[in-house]
């Protein structure tokens, strides 16, 4: 594997959780939880339903997930950036 390839493996795992976050996003309001991410993850295609996941994996991918700029990460959860209680103000106020 050269380093090309790992740097598509990364970006395509950022991507997955991107994807993941926008998808419970139009469920769910309220944002999804780190924990909730990992085990979506960890059971995806991506990972071939547990048997490649690791936390390093994850922490990586979420890492590079934190340089897009489509998604945040507010109190723990994560959101689509549009997203009213993201761009809330330290007051709780939305923006």
């Amino acid at each position: 594997m050269t380093i090309a390839d790992v740097d598509q493996a990364l970006l395509d795992d950022a991507q997955y959780l991107a994807k993941t976050i926008e998808d419970n996003e139009s469920r769910n309001s309220k944002g999804i939880t780190e924990l909730d991410l990992s085990v979506c993850f960890e059971m995806s295609a991506l990972c071939e339903w547990g048997r490649t996941y690791t936390v390093g994996r994850f922490n990586r991918a979420v890492k590079e997930l934190d340089q897009l700029d489509t998604v945040g990460k507010r109190d723990g959860r994560w959101f689509v950036s549009g997203n009213a209680k993201l761009v809330a103000n330290v007051d709780g106020d939305a923006v």
